[in-house]
């Protein structure tokens, strides 16, 4: 492990692989893995994801019961559904999700696309010549 790898990553380097050796699957040789919430952030850490998550859950819940109390009137019968808000968002972020995949599956290009060796074109044209 390099000393820049040390000073970067603040000690929490967890792939420390010397010259040579194969790093773990997914990670790129010299390329240091972090582990979360080990650089010191409050945003980080899993308590504070797991607390934010059970957060932002319940203030979820409260609007839907919310409902109960308050009136809805939308411009539309739909609007005035029970917990209309909740479920057209998440079925509306699922719609997203999908055709996010659709669209990632359709641009895909193969990993030789730019050719079968490693160069960059800009490199290939310097070796040309």
């Amino acid at each position: 492990m390099t000393e820049n790898e040390q000073q970067v990553s603040n000690g929490a380097v967890v792939n420390g692989n010397e010259r040579g050796s194969a790093p773990p699957a997914g990670l790129k040789p010299g390329v240091p893995r972090v582990e979360p919430g080990s650089d010191g952030h409050w945003l980080t850490r899993p308590q504070t994801v797991q607390r934010l998550w059970w957060i932002f859950g319940v203030i979820l819940a409260l609007t839907v019961v919310a409902q109960f109390f308050i009136p809805i009137k939308g411009k539309f019968a739909l609007e005035s559904t029970f917990g209309f808000a909740a479920w057209f968002g998440f079925f509306a972020c699922v719609a997203m999700v999908l055709v996010a995949k659709a669209l990632g599956w359709w641009l895909k290009r193969p990993e030789n696309h730019y050719g079968d060796d490693d160069l960059a074109p800009q490199a290939r044209e310097a070796e040309v010549d």
